[in-house]
């Protein structure tokens, strides 16, 4: 009654008649498989009730023309964000950089004077520009709303938080120069992404420095023992003492048979996902950090000032996407510091909104029973539920069936009868029955 003024639901206004389709209006895509023109003659009902100027091009569908107009400008303002959707769910999610970026572009279409509207008749559709403050107040809050929340979450117009802004800075795509880089005209975000970007490789050259160095040795009692003092070389003198022989070289291991060989286990599939050579520091460059990390940081400008000159055209963009993986992987050795700081640090961090998806879909059928189920339960129940689908965490049937005899015995009971037995007990007493009434 409120849409359509009917209780049937039905219009008031009487449809007008289908253009026939000798006119050239309607799509040929509108008839069915078979070609015999009997389709869906929605197209045709449409065409013909805008023609009589109709209040409703498809009664039946209650939608007037208000409503497609609406229908239209939804779509328009959630293109982009629709599209920022679908690029952070893909491949179990972007990187940090990447997903930054994307969130600044869309500040800046959400916040265009003029926005692209949708129309047409075509499948395609036709786009045109309209002025933002034209579109209906609904809209406008929403395109408001969504500047002011991307600026409060991920501070698209501000100065971004520390991880973002090292990820940022280690992106080869991204051009961070103090001319033209994306914080050209934001000196503070300019000067502390370059904080984060020495601090993270002295913080990783550091540690590839001391595991560098030679373990301690222990004393008998379990501390430290001090260290060795170095040996100095001697002019040789009467009075110095001859040197000590050299050991004797340790005797070579056995050669193992072809035999032994053939018969060792594959390399596994984990293991052959490993980098084959791993980047490695010379232990010279070590004992001078600044200078090694100097020379690093002005290797890394020039690589990437090659890539962002080529743009999309470089060879390590794939569908318009940069492929960090394989860049980091082929400058492995080239840029040693930076790859072992952006594969724990940089490239692990993921920004997809499908992981917390998975997380509150999960949890949060389980979150009103924790009271009565326990934190314990609770906790067990959690595990479980992400952890069903790594084979590695799944347990042998001994456990489960040490777990099953622990908590109900070893002993048979009548619910462990499954329903397929059941069902062919039925059956062989019927076909008995069958039979005994056949013999009669």
């Amino acid at each position: 009654m409120a849409l359509t003024g009917s209780e049937t639901g039905l219009t008031a206004e009487v449809p007008a008649e289908p253009v026939e389709d000798d006119i050239g209006l309607i799509d040929s895509d509108t008839d069915d498989i078979n070609g015999d023109g009997d389709g869906d003659d929605d197209e045709a009902v449409i065409v013909g009730n805008e023609a009589a100027g109709n209040e409703y091009p498809l009664a039946h569908r209650l939608l007037d023309q208000r409503g497609f107009l609406n229908n239209a400008l939804l779509e328009s303002v959630l293109t982009h964000p629709h599209e920022v959707c679908l690029l952070l769910q893909k491949d179990q999610g972007v990187s940090l950089s990447m997903s930054w970026q994307l969130m600044r572009v869309l500040r800046t279409s959400a916040a265009a004077t003029k926005l692209q509207v949708v129309g047409g008749t075509t499948k395609d559709g036709e786009w045109r520009e309209m002025h933002g403050a034209h579109v209906p107040q609904m809209f406008q809050t929403f395109r408001t709303v969504l500047v002011e929340q991307l600026d409060e979450r991920f501070h698209c117009s501000t100065t971004p938080d520390k991880p973002t802004l090292l990820s940022l800075a280690f992106d080869p795509s991204v051009d961070t120069s103090d001319e033209a880089g994306i914080f050209s005209e934001r000196s503070a975000a300019q000067q502390l992404m370059q904080g984060e970007h020495r601090r993270a490789l002295q913080r990783r050259h550091h540690r590839m420095r001391m595991a560098a160095l030679p373990a301690p040795t222990l004393a008998p009692d379990g501390s430290r023992a001090a260290a060795a003092p170095l040996r100095v070389p001697v002019a040789l003198n009467a009075s110095a003492p001859a040197p000590a022989p050299a050991p004797a070289p340790a005797p070579a291991p056995p050669l193992k048979s072809t035999a032994a060989a053939a018969r060792k286990r594959p390399a596994t599939v984990l293991s052959m996902m490993q980098p084959a050579k791993v980047a490695a520091v010379a232990v010279g460059t070590l004992t001078d950090p600044e200078k090694a990390i100097d020379d690093e940081i002005a290797k890394f400008k020039a690589i990437k000032a090659g890539v962002v000159a080529e743009g999309p055209s470089n060879r390590f963009y794939q569908k318009q996407i940069f492929n960090h993986k394989r860049f980091w992987f082929e400058h492995r050795n080239e840029l040693p510091l930076h790859y072992n700081t952006y594969v724990p640090e940089v490239g692990s961090p993921k920004a997809a909104s499908s992981n917390v998806e998975t997380v509150f879909s999960g949890v949060g059928g389980m979150k009103a029973k924790a009271a009565s189920l326990g934190a314990e339960l609770t906790t067990d129940y959690t595990m479980c539920h992400h952890n069903w689908q790594y084979e590695c965490l799944e347990p042998s049937d001994k456990e489960v069936t040490e777990a099953y005899n622990k908590l109900y015995g070893p002993e048979a009971r009548i619910s462990d009868a499954s329903s397929s037995d059941e069902e062919g007990e039925e059956g062989a007493a019927e076909e008995e029955d069958g039979g005994d009434d056949g013999g009669a």
